[in-house]
């Protein structure tokens, strides 16, 4: 007889990178994994006496399907597999107590999965960006600790407060400063050291903040603000965006016969900086990157300070680069460097002075560039490169199981009234916006319905007054409307086709049709020609519009979007269906995501309780066998109308 183990064992490894780290992250989720894990294993062991209660077979797959989801998270995803099955075959089986042995071996064989999966990551050497968490202990802080080690991340955690960098440690990639406070008041203090300590790199804040005072309180600190409940899967999408912007090239360069021993020093103050080892590799990256600040360490080279001082004041765009020479030990070589035009000039090593002056010059140029993520325009990008954030996005949205709104705005391209920058000044970062082609932009917007799209759209059609040039705009929900950027988009050219059409409304959404096109009440789904025409019948008889589809995909091809039609209030389906089963069927639309905007009856003469488990399981409102009393029927067609 299976026996519950005491907790989730790793594996044993031998040379595992930052081992205290990890033993504590792990430590931590590994409590939270045997809470659930637990309590399963002692429903388990019920099943060899007696078989299980309807509330405990509830609370036996509300725990595997808890507990899946969270291995799922952490990147268990074998055990995650397991212990799903593990509830299923309990659901499936009625709680028999035959499966007593089969589930148990199940849990036995997740349990080796974690181990397994945890041993191997242990294990893992870390090869890539060095990643620095700051802030209390939590558990967001802890998965995204625990996934940035799965995929073999440099992770340092700093629990209280930002401890010093030790000599020759690496500066981090990315900070994610954990942050639960939802007014980010008590994080102040922290996101200001980790700003002085680490100048250019990318800070992420993950936070409760969701209001406009709130994230201003930290963005003049920060990079980005991320909800504390986002996957981390989407945090490591934007550690890796901001690890990758940020190590294309240091923003301050040096050059001279010092310059390695100086830029070692500026390390250690938290400044990178790239050191050239020829004038011509210095001149390049000034011209192809984006370069702040230039410091000559005693000469360069092949040529004196003051003459490369001359050469950057000398081209329109170079001349605004800082330039900082350290090193002259006359007053003489002082006064003509300034005259060449350096900014500033230090006798000696002043190391100390200098990263202080730097640090002073980032900071201003951060506080004059750089607009908060709460309240940063975004601009319009060509299609071609919009599309892999676009296609991210929508990603994410289905990982969240949340809405992304579309819009389509009829726009013909001018260049002369830049009016596409002045639309774009009305979104916020996060929000992207896209030149289609010359006749028509595409706004998307995170986490927005189609109403509330809709409602925004006209409050920009109205602003800019878009009717007067005939703009109209048509707005689409993803995954309702689309389940992909093409379907969105096509939708969308149907609705402006369609409101000009009909001469509707200049902003609608994938819902407007005609007053005279109202759509059905109630659609029928049955194969039996007779059957479904008395329904029909009767059912408008009652002053409700039916329609009567016989065929199985043709009603699937309306209902899951293949039309341009309307979708009914209620859908009125037999189960036994030639060509698709109507079970298959349910599943079909609901994949489509259109299930749930239609009340869904149905009826057979089939009573076989788990295809009528499955049909509820699917969001079916009732379940109304054959032969059935016509009033009856109708009592609960209107029943279910009723209490849309």
């Amino acid at each position: 007889m299976h026996q519950p183990a005491t907790s989730v064992e790793a594996a044993p490894t031998q040379a595992p990178p930052s081992p205290l780290l990890i033993d504590q992250v792990w430590s931590r989720i590994q409590t939270r994994l045997e809470h659930r894990l637990g309590r399963i294993e002692r429903l388990t062991m019920e099943l060899f006496e007696r078989e299980l209660t309807a509330a405990e077979i509830a609370e036996y797959l509300q725990l595997t399907n808890g507990l899946a989801v969270n291995l799922a998270t952490l990147g268990i995803t074998t055990a995650a597999d397991l212990v799903r099955y593990a509830g299923n075959t309990v659901d499936q089986s009625g709680a028999d107590s035959s499966e007593a042995i089969a589930v148990s071996s199940l849990l036995d064989d997740t349990r080796l999965a974690i181990a397994s999966t945890v041993g191997e990551a242990m294990a893992r050497e870390p090869i890539g960006r060095h990643l620095l968490v700051v802030g209390p202990q939590s558990i967001e802080g802890d998965q995204l600790i625990w996934v940035a080690i799965m995929r073999g991340l440099r992770v340092t955690y700093h629990e209280q407060s930002l401890v010093k960098l030790g000599s020759g440690e690496k500066i981090p990639d990315v900070v994610v400063v954990v942050a639960p406070d939802p007014d980010l008041g008590a994080a102040r203090p922290l996101l200001r050291a980790v700003e002085q300590s680490f100048y250019n790199v990318p800070v992420i804040a993950l936070s409760t903040a969701n209001t406009l005072p709130q994230r201003l309180r930290a963005v003049e600190h920060i990079t980005t603000i991320m909800p504390m409940i986002s996957h981390p899967d989407d945090l490591m999408d934007e550690i890796n965006l901001l690890g990758a912007r940020s190590r294309k090239s240091a923003s301050i360069l040096t050059i001279g016969r010092a310059s390695e021993w100086f830029s070692a020093k500026m390390s250690e103050q938290g400044l990178p900086v790239q050191a050239e080892r020829s004038v011509s590799a210095l001149w390049r990256t000034l011209f192809t990157e984006d370069i702040d600040a230039v410091v000559i360490v005693q000469d360069a080279f092949t040529m004196s300070a003051r003459e490369l001082t001359d050469l950057i004041r000398s081209d329109i765009q170079t001349r605004d680069v800082g330039v900082i020479v350290v090193g002259p030990s006359s007053q003489a070589e002082v006064e003509q460097l300034l005259l060449a035009g350096a900014d500033s000039v230090f006798s000696g090593e002043h190391s100390g002075e200098v990263a202080a002056l730097l640090k002073s010059r980032l900071l201003r140029r951060r506080s004059k560039n750089t607009i908060g993520d709460a309240e940063k325009p975004t601009s319009v990008l060509p299609w071609q490169p919009a599309l892999v954030l676009i296609e991210r996005m929508l990603t994410a949205a289905m990982r969240r199981n949340s809405p992304v709104g579309l819009a389509l705005i009829q726009l013909r391209l001018d260049r002369r009234t830049e009016r596409d920058q002045q639309l774009s000044s009305e979104f916020r970062r996060g929000d992207l916006i896209a030149r289609l082609d010359n006749e028509h932009i595409v706004v998307l917007l995170d986490a927005v319905d189609r109403a509330t799209l809709v409602a925004r759209m006209k409050s920009l059609s109205d602003k800019f007054n878009l009717r007067a040039i005939e703009s109209r705009i048509g707005c689409m929900e993803f995954p309702i409307d689309g389940r992909s950027l093409d379907d969105l988009v096509t939708g969308a050219h149907r609705v402006l086709g369609r409101v000009a059409a009909e001469n509707g409304p200049y902003v609608a959404g994938a819902d407007w049709r005609p007053r005279d096109e109202r759509p059905a009440d109630v659609y029928i789904l049955d194969p039996d020609e007779t059957l479904g025409a008395v329904l029909r019948a009767t059912i408008e008889r009652r002053g409700l519009r039916a329609e009567h589809e016989t065929d199985s995909l043709e009603g699937l091809k309306y209902l899951t979007g293949g039309t341009d039609r309307p979708l009914p209030r209620l859908l009125l389906v037999e189960l036994e269906q030639r060509g698709i089963g109507g079970i298959q069927f349910l599943r079909q639309v609901q994949a489509s995501g259109r299930l749930g905007q239609m009340k869904t009856i149905v009826f057979s003469s089939r009573t076989i309780e788990g295809e009528m488990r499955q049909t509820f399981e699917l969001g079916a409102e009732d379940y109304v066998a054959k032969p059935f009393s016509t009033p009856l029927l109708l009592h609960r067609i209107q029943r279910a109308l009723g209490t849309r």
